[in-house]
């Protein structure tokens, strides 16, 4: 079929035994290297145990506690993909702009975080949008004058820079009144680039950061949904024959 089949027929036999994601999972674990070192570090620490332990007197007694725990670990990873996986068609659903988990709305929990942030550690704030490339919580909510469903408050404790201008001047400015001499003073005044913060905010403003973590949790339920129950179901059948060939008798 590979051979014979159509321009995208190797596409189309990933899709058949739905491992078209696993390239897709191995992309989403690489932006997170710290995950992996971490998750490879804790694997070979166990099995260097593993390898010490066999063989040993305590050998069995270590089996009989080791192949349960990764039955009860397996369990957990399929329950965690599956509700992640349930998540990300909510958050699909709702045009990136809620997050629910087992039926629990997050989002108003997340807006208080991060106005909490924005008021504590505006500095932070700023660093965080110029990161994720994003501006204040839901989208267009730093535009000024505020329009839509959005009051100067909104713009005030959601949006970083507008948060240390109004600060200052007393209201949320729009490009046209704030100068570099503005943003420079200010920057002088708090001790960090206000003027970074500012323009990096202007450039994303129809993209709030709701959206963008919506989209990371919605890339990771979705794409690691199938391999993920592979992982869990490997491990649980192996983990059950080991528990059944050591008895437990220890």
């Amino acid at each position: 079929y590979l051979m014979f089949g159509p321009v995208n027929a190797s596409n189309n036999l990933l899709e058949f035994l739905k491992l078209e994601q696993v390239p897709q999972s191995y992309a989403l674990l690489t932006r997170f290297p710290i995950v992996v070192v971490c998750i490879g570090a804790a694997i070979f620490l166990l099995s260097a145990i593993t390898f010490c332990v066999t063989g040993t007197s305590c050998g069995k007694c270590y089996y009989c506690v080791y192949s349960p725990l990764l039955m009860i670990l397996s369990i957990a990873i399929a329950f965690a993909v599956v509700v992640l996986y349930l998540a990300s068609k909510t958050i699909e659903g709702s045009d990136y702009q809620e997050i629910k988990i087992l039926g629990f709305n997050l989002t108003p929990q997340l807006e208080l975080l991060w106005t909490k942030g924005v008021v504590d550690d505006t500095e932070t704030m700023c660093e965080l949008q110029e990161v994720v490339q994003c501006s204040g919580y839901y989208d267009d909510q730093c535009v000024v004058p505020p329009g839509g469903n959005f009051t100067v408050q909104d713009v005030v404790t959601g949006c970083p820079a507008q948060f240390v201008l109004a600060n200052s001047t007393g209201a949320p400015q729009p490009p046209s009144a704030v100068t570099n001499a503005t943003l420079e003073a200010l920057g002088d005044q708090v001790g960090w680039d206000v003027g970074k913060c500012y323009y990096e905010e202007q450039k994303t403003l129809s993209f709030g950061c709701l959206r963008t973590f919506a989209e990371i949790l919605y890339e990771v339920g979705n794409i690691l949904f199938i391999p993920g129950l592979v992982i869990a179901c490997y491990v649980f059948l192996l983990s059950a024959i080991a528990s059944y060939l050591n008895c437990c008798t220890c």
